[in-house]
């Protein structure tokens, strides 16, 4: 069986998932995450919480201010994007996180992502971690 042959839609959300996982690990860009990747009307979910981050139809900023109070709680975030599979407007894929916080304890862990892209950004995502 041969490899699938990507959409032009597909290629650009691979390359829009590298800056998410780029903005997620780099110190300083948890508001470009928030403000960039996502549309401004989106939705993000952690079912296994069931916490909604932020609700479709709704201000993305409590979330937003969300992302950088976290960002302070670690000293390095690394994220590995162990597989991706696109299709259409959709993206799953699995990765593993190291985190270490500023006090100096190391967590790791592994999730998994559904991101659902509109025009270039992604306007769903629901993420599945337990750390």
């Amino acid at each position: 069986m041969g490899e699938k042959e990507y959409t032009e839609e597909e290629k650009r959300n691979l390359e829009v998932v590298k800056e998410w996982a780029h903005c997620w690990n780099t110190p300083g860009l948890a508001a470009r995450l928030v403000d960039e990747i996502y549309t401004d009307q989106c939705e993000v979910f952690t079912p296994l919480q069931n916490i909604y981050h932020a609700k479709m139809g709704k201000s993305k900023k409590s979330w937003r201010r969300l992302e950088l109070e976290v960002e302070k709680l670690y000293k390095k975030r690394e994220m590995r994007i162990v597989s991706t599979v696109s299709r259409g407007d959709t993206i799953a894929l699995e990765a593993a996180i190291t985190l270490i916080t500023v006090k100096g304890r190391t967590i790791e862990g592994w999730f998994a992502a559904f991101l659902k892209f509109k025009d270039g950004r992604i306007f769903e995502d629901h993420t599945y971690m337990k750390l």
